[in-house]
């Protein structure tokens, strides 16, 4: 995990790029360097040691004609590396930065269809005077640009644009709005930042830089091989789930590949249960956990965490919520991120982080459980749409889903929504609740914002496509963006073993039907992980999430509070404050009010900050 910037046509002072290696020294405090290509054009790279800890693999790395700089790790590297030894290519140093640089070589701009893992790169081809720039599949690397009147500028954090005399930054109320009103499911539906000129490099891309004509074109190098014909029944359950349980076995693996201490996040839920219990269970590993717990018994899932640690005799280390400098400690996350928190999930999981920083140092890569909801049907409003898919078929399927939903399922949904069995079947197209409680919210709202919702379209296939939405727009940008960042502010990289391309090629290849059965949701992954997961929650049907109520966080009668509710901001011409004051007042609000009132917070910090 590194950080790695770039300028094309623009002039900076010795000071502005002494300025910019400090700004990502965060991101790789073990080595930082600048390079002049040509006259116009500068790299910058910092890195954090995780393959080939030896200065040999630092970054610029030139071979030939080529340099690259490159953020992320390749867990496939000694599959392509030996791939390429048997075609005469031969190594200095042992890491992945070489094999991919020679992967490029080798292969041309095809060599991304080899690649495992997550990057964002640049590669500098002298010889075809391109500049030539990817981000992985699914996005877990971060990178931005500008480019406008043949200049340009690229780099992993938005910070970074702000180190140049040539960029102005200005807000972008739109997205503030969107924010506001939407919120974090709308704020990957475009490439738009909160700042105007700056723009997200899309996932599953490659671009290039011709540095002859100034001109940039981006184009998709990937996507997912969907199965189409979602009702097709299949009779080789056994052999799928033994496929999935193998390909996540193998995912798991690679990414343990590592010459540092590697350690894994644990909350109550099957997700991370099932990675640090394939560790432990069939890997054989001795591991580390972290947990981070919340006192609000929605979201407390000490019980089941405590069934793994038990399960695995991993060694659990128990991290608690409490309110203490919440504000600062917002504002130092704005600060970094250059942008509103999306989530309280973010913020939590930066305290987690923080403190995993903070009192086990040695620890340099996580594992997280990041997307499996995305790709195996994990969400509440999943059931629906497989209802409506069980209903088309007309089969005896959507009377038992049904039965079980009612039984085991119901009870646990506070969403109004979700508790409507049939809301699909009446209504294909309904997306009311993607933008949580926004129906609810807009009493508050001053400056009108009409609704619309765009969903992108994949496949005809109403669970897949919600998926797919899911996946590349609405959540999983978010969780990954914000992982990421959290994790790189205190050089620690992290890794989702869920995001693993023959895994989600394979699941997406197969018919919706089998997604949910019995009740159970994810059931393709249960079944998988049966007698590697405990059953306890492997079996477990209620989703708490990782998570943590407003009220956890904030003391609202507060002298701090106040102050600050009472400090006038720009954020104010968009919310009624006399109305948010009284829902304030309320001794457990619903989630989506929590989720609001914590976006308000982070508006209002961010626009004292950068406006």
């Amino acid at each position: 995990m590194c950080g790695l910037a770039g300028t094309v046509g623009i002039k900076l002072s010795n000071n502005e790029k002494n300025n910019l290696l400090k700004k990502m020294y965060n991101r790789g405090p073990d080595s930082q360097k600048f390079q002049n290509i040509f006259k116009n054009v500068n790299i910058f790279h910092s890195r954090l040691s995780i393959i080939d800890l030896k200065q040999r693999s630092n970054q610029p790395l030139t071979i030939g004609d080529c340099v690259i700089i490159y953020n992320g790790e390749i867990y496939n590297y000694l599959e392509l590396k030996k791939k390429l030894i048997s075609k005469g290519i031969k190594f200095k140093t042992e890491s992945d930065t070489e094999v991919l640089l020679q992967m490029y070589k080798v292969y041309g701009l095809n060599f991304l269809s080899y690649l495992e893992g997550m990057w964002a790169l640049c590669i500098l081809d002298k010889k075809k005077n391109q500049l030539i720039i990817s981000r992985d599949r699914f996005g877990e690397k971060p990178l931005y640009f500008f480019h406008k009147n043949n200049k340009f500028f690229f780099g992993s954090e938005i910070s970074y644009f702000f180190n140049s005399n040539l960029f102005d930054p200005k807000i972008n109320f739109k997205k503030i709005q969107d924010y506001l009103y939407f919120g974090y499911k709308s704020l990957n539906k475009s490439e738009k930042t909160f700042f105007k000129d700056i723009e997200i490099f899309p996932s599953s891309s490659i671009g290039i830089f011709d540095l002859s004509s100034g001109n940039f074109k981006i184009k998709k190098y990937w996507m997912p091989e969907i199965n189409h014909e979602p009702l097709k029944t299949i009779n080789k359950s056994k052999k799928i789930i033994s496929d999935i349980r193998e390909i996540l076995i193998k995912s798991v693996k690679t990414r343990l590949r590592s010459d540092v201490e590697t350690a894994f996040l644990l909350s109550g839920g099957i997700d991370s249960s099932s990675l640090v219990s394939i560790a432990s269970n069939f890997l054989g590993r001795k591991i580390n956990t972290f947990s981070l717990v919340d006192t609000d018994d929605r979201y407390n899932e000490k019980k089941e965490i405590d069934f793994t640690v038990k399960d695995t005799s991993c060694k659990n280390h128990i991290i608690e919520i409490n309110k203490k400098d919440f504000f600062q400690k917002i504002e130092n996350n704005i600060n970094y991120y250059h942008e509103p928190l999306p989530t309280i999930s973010a913020y939590i999981h930066n305290e987690l982080i923080k403190n995993i920083k903070k009192n086990y140092p040695k620890t340099k890569v996580l594992i997280e459980g990041n997307c499996a909801d995305e790709i195996f049907a994990g969400y509440y409003d999943h059931y629906l749409q497989h209802l409506k898919i069980c209903k088309d078929v007309k089969i005896k399927k959507f009377n038992e889903n049904l039965h079980f939903w009612k039984k085991y399922i119901k009870k646990n949904i506070r969403n109004k929504y979700f508790q409507m069995h049939d809301i699909y079947i009446k209504n294909e197209n309904f997306r009311d609740h993607i933008y949580d409680g926004y129906f609810e919210l807009k009493k508050l709202f001053i400056k009108n914002n009409n609704y619309s919702f765009k969903e992108a379209f994949f496949t005809d296939d109403l669970l897949k496509n919600r998926m797919m939405n899911e996946l590349f727009y609405e959540a999983s940008p978010v969780i990954l963006n914000s992982t990421d960042r959290n994790c790189m502010m205190y050089s620690i990289e992290n890794r989702n073993p869920f995001l693993d391309t023959n895994l989600i090629n394979y699941l997406y290849s197969l018919p919706s039907i089998l997604f949910i059965q019995k009740g159970y949701n994810k059931y393709l992954l249960r079944e998988a992980m049966k007698g590697l997961l405990n059953e306890n929650i492997r079996t477990n049907r209620q989703k708490k999430g990782f998570n943590a109520s407003i009220n956890s966080l904030i003391d609202f009668k507060s002298n701090e509070f106040i102050d600050f509710f009472n400090e006038k901001s720009i954020v104010d011409d968009y919310v009624n404050k006399k109305k948010l004051n009284k829902i304030l007042k309320m001794k457990k609000m619903p989630n989506y009010m929590s989720k609001f009132i914590f976006n308000y917070v982070n508006t209002k910090i961010f626009l004292k900050k950068f406006n």
